[in-house]
C-alpha cells in the first residue's frame, strides 16, 4: 500500500501518481486545480476507482488504473479558465472511454458510471459557454450601428451555431470540442465588440443620423438647408458641403489627414460662394485659413449611415477686397452625400 489508511483527505490526493505509476513514494498533490467545480463528483468517483485498483495485477485492471491516474493528474494541473476545462473534459473523454468502454457507451447503465459523470461535467460547462454567448450578444447590442458591429454580430451567430452542433456530436469529445469553439468565439465577438465602441481615436459618441452646421458669417447666423459630406481615404481626407437653393450658398471644406478627434488645417481648395456672388470659388484669387475641430469621429467606412463627426469649424476666407469668416458646430452623421 502506498496510501497510508490514515493518511488526510488532502494527501489521498496523491493518488493519481502513486496508483497508475506503481511508485513506493507518495506523490503528493495539494489540490485538484480545474477552473471550475464542475469535475468535482467525477474527481470524487475517479479517486475511488484509484483506491480500488490499487495493486491490481490483471492486465485490463492496470491498464483502467493508468488511465484513472492520467485522469487525476490531467484535472491536478492548473486550469486557468473555462476553455482549460473544456480542453481537459475533451482529453478525458478520449481516454477514460478506451480505458472503460462499456461505460462510455449509448447504453451504459453501470452507476457510478465515468461515462454519465463526464457528461454532467460537459452539461455544466456548456451552461456556462451559453452565459458567455448571451454576454457576448449583449455587448454587440449595445456597440455603436456600423460594419465593426455587422462583424461581431456575425462572430456572435457563428458561436450560437457552434453551440447549437453540440446536440448533434456523437460523441463527448466532439461535445468537448464544439463548446470550445463556441466559447472562443463568444470571447473574439465580445472582444470586437468592445473596439466598436467609441473611445480613443475612433470615438466620442454614437452617430445619430442628423447633418446640420449652424454657423455665423461674420458673427451673422447663416443657416444652410443640405449638408452633406464623403471621405477621401487616399489621403484619409474629410470634405463637408452645405448649401441653399435660393439665394445659393455653397461652402465646402476639405480637410486632410483626418484619422480620429484632433485639429486639422483647412484645405487651400475650399471653396465659399454667398447668394451668386461667387466671391471665394475655383480660378479665382483667395486664400483659406483655419481649422477644423473634431470632438466626435465614428468611421467605419461601409458607406451606410453608422459614420459619424461632429466639432467645430473656425475659417476664414480672404482676398483684396473682403474676407468672411465662418464658425461654428457642425454635426454630419447620415449617410455620405456622394
Amino acid at each position: 500500500m502506498c496510501l497510508p489508511s490514515s493518511a488526510s483527505p488532502r494527501l489521498r490526493r496523491g493518488l493519481a501518481a502513486c496508483a497508475w505509476l506503481g511508485a513506493p513514494t507518495l506523490l503528493v498533490s495539494l489540490a485538484f486545480a480545474p477552473f471550475t467545480s464542475h469535475f468535482d463528483a467525477l474527481i470524487s468517483e475517479l479517486q475511488a476507482r484509484a483506491r480500488a485498483l490499487l495493486g491490481a495485477t490483471d492486465p485490463a485492471a492496470k491498464k483502467q488504473a493508468k488511465a484513472v491516474g492520467k485522469a487525476l493528474a490531467a484535472l491536478d494541473k492548473p486550469a486557468d479558465d473555462l476553455v482549460d476545462d473544456l480542453r481537459t473534459a475533451g482529453k478525458l473523454a478520449k481516454s477514460l472511454a478506451k480505458a472503460f468502454p462499456d461505460e462510455f457507451a449509448a447504453e451504459a447503465e453501470l452507476p457510478p458510471d465515468l461515462g454519465e459523470l463526464l457528461a454532467t461535467s460537459l452539461d455544466l460547462l456548456g451552461a456556462d459557454v451559453a452565459a458567455a454567448l448571451t454576454t457576448a450578444a449583449a455587448d454587440v447590442a449595445a456597440a455603436p450601428d456600423g460594419g465593426c458591429k455587422t462583424k461581431a454580430q456575425a462572430t456572435v451567430d457563428k458561436g450560437l451555431a457552434e453551440y447549437d452542433a453540440v446536440a448533434l456530436a456523437l460523441d463527448l469529445p466532439s461535445q468537448a470540442k464544439g463548446l470550445r469553439k463556441a466559447l472562443k468565439l463568444a470571447a473574439k465577438a465580445s472582444k470586437t465588440a468592445g473596439k466598436c465602441s467609441p473611445s480613443g481615436g475612433g470615438g466620442g459618441g454614437s452617430c445619430d443620423g442628423t447633418n446640420e452646421i449652424q454657423v455665423t458669417v461674420d458673427g451673422g447666423a447663416f443657416p444652410f438647408s443640405d449638408v452633406t459630406w464623403f471621405r477621401g481615404g487616399d489621403v484619409k481626407s474629410l470634405v463637408i458641403t452645405a448649401s441653399n437653393p435660393s439665394p445659393f450658398d455653397e461652402l465646402a471644406l476639405v480637410f486632410h489627414g483626418v484619422t480620429g478627434k484632433g485639429t486639422f488645417d483647412v484645405h487651400p481648395g475650399s471653396t465659399f460662394v454667398q447668394a451668386g456672388a461667387q466671391t471665394f470659388f475655383a480660378g479665382s484669387i483667395y486664400t483659406v485659413t483655419g481649422s477644423i475641430t473634431l470632438d466626435k469621429f465614428v468611421y467605419s467606412n461601409d458607406q451606410t449611415d453608422n459614420d459619424c463627426f461632429a466639432g467645430t469649424l473656425d475659417v476664414t476666407f480672404s482676398n483684396d477686397e473682403i474676407s468672411r469668416h465662418i464658425v461654428g458646430p457642425f454635426d454630419v452623421s447620415k449617410k455620405i452625400g456622394f
